[in-house]
């Protein structure tokens, strides 16, 4: 029998997405997994991730089914943001972008590659719900492109009576994007992710 009380808490965790990894992890086969499937328990939402039918499809959701995708993403700029809880966010986009190397520039990525050379090591926070985003410092920097001045400035504000981030940190995060990879972005929409829309 399947430990049906197990995986609705693993999706819990993990905002209704759980890569088949996550699954294995927790004693669920491939046998248990089809049969799950089968039943309207999951739905697969991409190769080796699948989403908890019963829950609900909301922007966090979508960040952790993007995360838990093959192509290890990176959520970043505006949705990193709401992520964070800053304030001067702009509304919920209707889809994710991701940043793929070799291809031309686009201000609207939200998501990047976890290997997008623009993207330091340093920079990248992993959660344990699944939801890997860059860092406040970085996400205050990269929403420089996305917000008024007077917006950027209560985001900055933030980072640092909070405990985010400092001024030195967001100039050094700053400085180290000035060189580098200009990536491109490709566009993952909510349907293809699995999620509604």
């Amino acid at each position: 029998m399947i430990p049906l009380k197990e995986v609705l808490a693993l999706a819990a965790a993990r905002h209704n997405t759980l890569p088949v990894a996550v699954l294995r992890a927790n004693g669920i086969t491939a046998s248990g997994q089809r049969t799950l499937v089968e039943d309207g328990v999951l739905e697969r939402i991409s190769n080796g991730v699948y989403r908890f039918t019963g829950g609900a499809a909301d922007e966090t959701a979508l960040c952790a089914a993007a995360c838990a995708h093959r192509f290890g993403l990176v959520v970043a700029a505006p949705t990193a943001g709401r992520q964070w809880g800053f304030r001067q966010m702009p509304g919920r986009p209707s889809h994710l972008g991701a940043r793929t190397p070799g291809q031309p520039s686009d201000q609207s990525g939200m998501v990047a590659p976890v290997s997008h050379p623009l993207i330091a090591d340093e920079d990248i926070v992993g959660r344990e719900d699944g939801v890997v985003l860059t860092s406040p410092a970085r996400t205050a920097v990269d929403l420089a492109r996305h917000l008024g001045a007077g917006q950027l400035r209560s985001v900055i504000d933030q980072v640092e009576h909070e405990g985010m981030g400092t001024a030195a940190t967001m100039r050094n995060v700053a400085d180290s994007r000035l060189f580098g990879f200009q990536g491109g972005v490709r566009v993952l929409s909510r349907a293809q992710l699995g999620l509604p829309a």
